[in-house]
This record gives structure tokens, sequence and C-alpha cells, in this order.
């Protein structure tokens, strides 16, 4: 009886990983470079950018990012980047960031992380229709 209990929870919980690895792996916002609101796109200093580009994202000090959808709540994403890289691709030793985007449309989104300093930076950001230049 042990076991077919376990079976049977077993596999609703296996149904729910599966669900969740299953769902977003993305966020929904268009590949681009981003800049702060406010900022005019040509131009934009490398400090208000971020480029996304279909899957990672990386901004002006990082690099080679594998970024990782941890949690999905409604317009919101809990993300895990690492990055091996500087923002001129030079190699760093690797470091992970807990993020937060939370979507506003396809070219729009806010984006809030911790900052080297432990202070929490949050911006909203605008995608850059031809690129920064």
């Amino acid at each position: 009886m042990v076991t077919r209990t376990a079976v049977l929870i077993g596999l609703p919980l296996a149904a729910a990983c599966f669900a969740l690895s299953a769902g977003a792996s993305t966020v929904p916002v268009a590949a681009g470079d981003y800049v702060r609101a406010g900022v005019q796109c040509r131009g934009a200093p490398f400090a208000a950018t971020i480029h996304y580009d279909g899957r990672n994202f990386s901004g002006p000090h990082s690099s080679d990012c594998a970024t990782t959808v941890v949690r999905e709540h409604g317009a919101r994403y809990a993300l895990s980047s690492t990055c091996k890289a500087a923002g001129d691709a030079s190699p760093a030793r690797p470091y992970t960031e807990a993020e937060t985007v939370r979507v506003k449309s396809a070219s729009r989104f806010s984006f809030t992380h911790r900052t080297g300093a432990g202070a929490i930076d949050r911006a909203d950001y605008r995608l850059c229709a031809g690129g920064r230049s």
C-alpha cells in the first residue's frame, strides 16, 4: 500500500514538474536592445541598456549570460542569470544574479535586480526597434 500511495502521489508531482518545465522557458518580449524609459535609443549610454536575445538578458557590465525562468506568475517572471564575461566580453569569474521582469507589452518591461553594492535597482525599459545606433 505504501508503494501504491507513493506512486499515486509521485505521478501528480511528476506531472506538475513536467508542466512547470514545459511552461515559459523564455520571457515573452521581443529580442533586441532595450533602453531605460526616458532615454533616447540613438546614442544611449551603455549603463541605460539591456540586451535580450530571445532567451538571455545581458547588461552593460555582463555578457555571455544564460538566463533561466525560475518562476512565472502572470506577467511577472523570476529569473536567474549566470554570466561568464564582463560587458566588453572579456572573461570574468562566473556569477549568478536573481532578477525579476514584469512584462508590460511585447516591447516594454520592468526589470529589477540587486546591484553589486546590494541596492535594489528597478527600471522600466522599452525596445529600440532599429537598435541603439
